[in-house]
C-alpha cells in the first residue's frame, strides 16, 4: 500500500502546480528564452561566416561568444521542458511541504486570479511578492521578509542636480533583495502598507542593521523568525508591545 501511495502523491503535487498561473507564465518565458537562443545562433553563425570571409578576429570572438550563449540557452530550455519543476522559480515551493505546500499553491493561485491572472509587472498581494522579468518570475512569501527600508538616490550631471528617485528595498530570508520603484508622495504609503502586512520585519536603515545583514545574516533571520512566531501566536499582543497603538474607546 505504501508503495502505491508515494507516486500518487508526487503526481498530484506536479499536476496541481502545472495548473497554476505562475507555471503557465514561466512556460511563456521559457519560449522567450528559446527565441533568444535562436537569435543568438543566427548572429553567431553570421559572425563565423564573417570570420571565414574577412578573416576578422573580432568577428570570430563575438561569433564564438554568441554561439556559446545559444548553446547554453538551448540547454536551459531543454532542462526546463524536460522537468519544468526544476525551474529555479518553481523549486522555491520546496521551502514548504505537506499541507503548507498545498496552502501556498492554493493561496498563490487565488491571489493571482484576484489580481487579473497576469504577471507583467511587480505586484505584492496579501501573501506574496512577485517580481517578473523577461525570463524569470522571482517571488517570495511575505513571511520570508526580514528587512525593509526606503532609498533616496540623488542624480546629477556635471555636478548639477537633476532630481531624485525613490525606491523601497526588501530583503528576504534567502539572502535575496528586491527593489520597488516608487515616488516621493507614494513611498510613505507603500511603506505603511508593508508595515501593516509584515509588522514582524525590521523597518528602517542604519549602519548597524546594514552591517548585521551583511556579516551576521543568520542571526538577523533567526531574530526576525522569532518575531514572526510571536506575531502569529498573538497578533494583537505583538502589535501592542512593539508599536504605539491608540486604543479605541
Amino acid at each position: 500500500m505504501s508503495q502505491t501511495k508515494k507516486p500518487q502523491k508526487k503526481t498530484q503535487k506536479k499536476i496541481a502546480l502545472e495548473e497554476t498561473i505562475i507555471y503557465k507564465e514561466l512556460q511563456k518565458r521559457n519560449f522567450r528564452l528559446l527565441l533568444t537562443g535562436i537569435f543568438s545562433l543566427i548572429l553567431g553563425s553570421f559572425g563565423v561566416w564573417v570570420t571565414y570571409v574577412l578573416h576578422s578576429i573580432f568577428a570570430m570572438v563575438v561569433g564564438g561568444i554568441l554561439l556559446i550563449c545559444a548553446i547554453y540557452q538551448f540547454y536551459l530550455v531543454y532542462l526546463r521542458n524536460e522537468n519544468p519543476l526544476e525551474h529555479p522559480d518553481l523549486k522555491r515551493f520546496e521551502l514548504w511541504s505537506g499541507k503548507d505546500y498545498e496552502k501556498i499553491v492554493k493561496d498563490m493561485e487565488e491571489e493571482l486570479q484576484a489580481n487579473g491572472g497576469a504577471l507583467g509587472s511587480k505586484i505584492i498581494t496579501d501573501s506574496f511578492g512577485f517580481f517578473p522579468s523577461t525570463y524569470r518570475i522571482k517571488w517570495f512569501h511575505l513571511t520570508q521578509i526580514c528587512w525593509i527600508h526606503g532609498v533616496t538616490t540623488a542624480h546629477s550631471v556635471n555636478f548639477i542636480p537633476t532630481g531624485k528617485t525613490y525606491s523601497i528595498n526588501i530583503y528576504v530570508d534567502t539572502g535575496e533583495s528586491f527593489i520597488i520603484h516608487t515616488n516621493k508622495s507614494r513611498r510613505e504609503d507603500d511603506l505603511t502598507g508593508l508595515l501593516n502586512r509584515v509588522p514582524f520585519a525590521i523597518f528602517g536603515h542604519n549602519k548597524e542593521i546594514q552591517h548585521n545583514w551583511e556579516h551576521n545574516r543568520e542571526q538577523v533571520i533567526i531574530a526576525v523568525k522569532t518575531r514572526l512566531n510571536e506575531y502569529l501566536k498573538n497578533p494583537k499582543k505583538f502589535i501592542k508591545e512593539n508599536y504605539d497603538v491608540v486604543e479605541e474607546n
